[in-house]
């Protein structure tokens, strides 16, 4: 195939990335190796040039180099949660997840379908019923509170999904996956959780973060550094 052809032909090169880990005054340097199939495709803060003694060259100017603090950007952001499942976020979501391919996907969420626990697996449609938004709402409140409940009506995923259609969810949001395991085999009961926390999470509230990017330079402003981290205000779904 393609694919064994490309890996046949593939030649191994080595990239250098170098790395400060700073605490107060003291800072320490340090570089690793990174490969890949691909250089073309590789992006990150590697540098060029791939020879290990000129990479060490720059790691010892840098032991040599004030770097002090730039500038640092606090912002806060959200993450919304994702509308209910339409048949092709579940198959990726599955596949990303549990690693079932489309085919099996389908064939399980069938299986759920059959036993009556979702609603029909193939539609484009991301609307959910009144009465399984108050179940939601119902479960949301007496599990998390007040603070975690937020009723959405998303958007049609298709100009031509019909309104009628619904999206895939569980037929009744009290048959919590803890609950079905007993009668499910592994691969439904792990397909089922995915579907039930989707729905329950599309009708919550966006997760809070604290995000911060600090910015160090050295005194000859040829060297940066840059780090980025968040922290969770409130979890939200």
């Amino acid at each position: 195939t393609d694919r064994e052809n490309e890996i046949n032909q593939f030649n191994e090169n080595s990239f250098y990335k170098i790395s400060g880990n700073f605490k107060e005054s003291e800072v320490k340097f340090f570089f690793n190796i990174k490969t890949k199939v691909d250089k073309k495709k590789y992006i990150g803060d590697i540098f060029k040039n791939s020879n290990k003694e000129e990479i060490l060259k720059i790691l010892e100017n840098l032991k040599k180099s004030n770097i002090k603090v730039k500038f640092v950007i606090k912002k806060d952001s959200n993450r919304k949660p994702s509308a209910p499942y339409i048949t092709s976020t579940l198959q990726q979501d599955s596949n990303t997840k549990l690693g079932y391919n489309s085919k099996k996907t389908m064939m399980l969420a069938q299986q759920l379908y059959e036993k009556g626990l979702i609603t029909y697996m193939r539609t484009d449609s991301t609307n959910l019923s009144n009465d399984v938004i108050n179940q939601c709402k119902n479960y949301i409140l007496e599990k998390y509170g007040e603070e975690y409940f937020k009723s959405r009506i998303y958007s049609k995923k298709s100009k031509n999904a019909q309104e009628a259609h619904e999206a895939i969810r569980p037929t009744d949001v009290s048959r919590k996956p803890s609950d079905m395991k007993k009668y499910l085999s592994t691969d439904q009961s792990k397909l089922y959780e995915l579907i039930w926390n989707r729905a329950i999470s599309s009708q919550m509230n966006p997760a809070e973060f604290d995000r911060k990017s600090i910015t160090l330079e050295s005194e000859n402003k040829k060297i940066c550094f840059k780090a980025n981290g968040s922290t969770i205000k409130f979890d939200g779904y």
